[in-house]
């Protein structure tokens, strides 16, 4: 059986407080789901479950939000919904 990964791009708010804001939501969610998500930036790989690393994500990165497990369709959607209420 082949291995499918989802992924979605997004940016992050330009502004240092919105972005700060979106890294700490980001992880919760992240933490909701069983699969693992993985956000990549400029610099590289994150964890999307890493409280340590989230801050590797910087105010107007374009990253893409890559999820491999059983339930990443429902954590792609819920990061499209998060990202589309701004």
């Amino acid at each position: 059986m082949e291995k499918t990964v989802k992924v979605s791009k997004y940016t992050l708010s330009c502004t240092e407080e919105m972005a700060r804001k979106q890294r700490i939501n980001l992880l919760q969610l992240a933490c909701k789901f069983k699969c693992n998500i993985t956000f990549k930036n400029n610099i590289g790989q994150i964890n999307g479950k890493s409280l340590i690393r989230i801050n590797d994500l910087q105010k107007g990165d374009r990253i893409q939000i890559c999820a491999d497990g059983e339930d990443q369709k429902e954590a792609l959607v819920a990061f499209d919904e998060f990202f589309a209420e701004g």
